[in-house]
């Protein structure tokens, strides 16, 4: 999970942690799609750290892909982690735009 305020995410679902959740994201995603790349910290040799990429989605606009995932939304949420993750219809957006403005999700 990738978040604006962790504090109020980990309000809110108790399933978040400092292990599984990275914030306060202060960023933001595009409204005409891009590609997303979560990766990870690995030390190499001791002295140098590295990013190995996990896991990454281009995410997009119109066709499968929801209405507010153009903007708006205050989510883009992979509906089952066992999933193809670079196709749309695996991905769930949320209308939640009076939400995203408020408290931070």
């Amino acid at each position: 999970m990738v978040g604006k305020n962790t504090a109020n995410l980990f309000a809110h679902y108790t399933n978040l942690n400092a292990g599984n959740t990275f914030g306060n994201y202060s960023g933001k995603l595009s409204h005409h799609g891009e590609l997303v790349v979560l990766a990870q910290p690995e030390s190499y040799f001791g002295t140098n750290t590295i990013y190995v990429e996990e896991d990454e989605v281009t995410y997009g606009t119109g066709g499968r892909w929801g209405e507010w995932s153009s903007g708006g939304g205050s989510s883009l949420e992979l509906i089952d982690p066992r999933s193809n993750h670079r196709l749309a219809a695996n991905w769930a957006d949320s209308d939640e735009s009076q939400k995203s403005a408020l408290d931070g999700h």
